[in-house]
């Protein structure tokens, strides 16, 4: 739908809609290394590629470190035309900090946790179920919980699994979380109950 850049603050973004599906937009503040000065960006962009372009003289035996900075987001889940701010104000608080306040989100994740005594192997399966159900999941959305998560297996279909399994574990661990799966029934109930009038069923599919 949109996409730029900008050559001396070293930020790119891109704005599109998924075929049939919701809008979404992407933005990358790049960091270049604190001990160089470049000798020439340029931006380069067109529907297919946004790219930047840096030159710079280095010297050999010397380790050059480059930051990106990425920001996302989709209808229904923040606000698109702030996706640029996010990226631009993660580079300004550093990695280190993001770090830090990523870790702190976990271990408060982790204060609600389910323990097993004597038997290792059964927590360790336990605690791996939960990264997943934790890292898949977020609060204050209408997102249904994928199957697989994140990986490309089912293509990102949305199960019964989610409604009674996933929502079960969240409900007693993280009820905000679980509030989101059921916003994802809530929001699509009328495509349900369409598609269920389609093949002759009652009530919503």
């Amino acid at each position: 739908l949109s996409f730029g850049g900008d050559s001396e603050k070293y930020l790119l973004w891109i704005k599109g809609r998924t075929p049939g599906g919701p809008q979404w937009a992407e933005a990358a503040a790049v960091k270049l290394p604190a001990n160089v000065k470049p000798a020439n960006v340029e931006l380069h962009q067109s529907a297919q590629l946004v790219e930047l372009e840096v030159t710079l003289a280095v010297r050999k035996g010397t380790s050059y470190t480059f930051q990106k900075y990425v920001a996302a987001s989709r209808e229904g889940w923040g606000k698109l035309e702030d996706t640029v701010t996010q990226a631009k104000n993660a580079d300004a608080h550093g990695m280190n900090s993001l770090f830090e306040r990523h870790a702190s989100a976990w271990h408060e994740l982790w204060k609600a946790d389910i323990r097993v005594e004597g038997n290792d192997e059964v927590q360790k399966a336990i605690h791996s179920d939960l990264f997943a159900l934790y890292e898949n999941s977020t609060i204050d959305t209408h997102w249904a919980m994928l199957a697989m998560g994140l990986t490309p297996y089912y293509f990102g279909h949305i199960f019964w699994d989610s409604d009674s399994w996933d929502f079960s574990a969240l409900l007693l661990l993280h009820p905000d979380r679980a509030r989101t799966l059921a916003n994802y029934r809530f929001y699509t109930l009328d495509e349900a109950r369409s598609l269920a009038q389609k093949r002759g069923y009652a009530g919503a599919m």
